[in-house]
């Protein structure tokens, strides 16, 4: 029933192929089953993974400049922390944007939150083997 399906839908992008490079965080709420509000920041990647790569750039559209006046990613990540406040997390390929998160909180000195999540890439293929991509991005 959906009156008690209760979450945050978390994503990263990554301005390099070095997964700790994170320099946006987007987030959806869910209460209830409705979506009560979305967030997005975007952020100064972590010091010793800064330099942005155009393959992700053409991915994402997220250059070093419009990066470079906003806070770093240590800043965002508490923004972000306050807005999950408790919820699991539910990513698609979770376990890329669990591990950059990890990356970014060690090049960071942060200690990485200890989230209950799970991914919608892993139950679309347990649920859904007949499609035929599961990947992060449509095609």
């Amino acid at each position: 029933m959906t009156s008690t399906l209760n979450f945050a839908a978390f994503d990263v992008e990554t301005a390099n192929p070095k997964y700790g490079s994170i320099c946006a965080i987007g987030i959806a709420v869910v209460r209830n089953g409705t979506r009560v509000g979305t967030h997005s920041w975007l952020c100064r990647p972590p010091e010793p993974v800064h330099s942005f790569n155009p393959r992700n750039t053409g991915i994402h559209g997220i250059t070093a400049a419009m990066v470079a006046g906003q806070p770093g990613f240590a800043q965002q990540l508490d923004a972000a922390l306050s807005v999950i406040d408790g919820l699991p997390v539910v990513a698609h390929n979770a376990a890329f944007n669990m591990n950059a998160v990890a990356q970014a909180c060690g090049h960071s000195g942060l200690p990485v939150p200890t989230w209950t999540y799970g991914c919608t890439r892993r139950w679309a293929r347990q649920h859904l083997p007949h499609l035929f991509r599961h990947s992060a991005r449509c095609e």
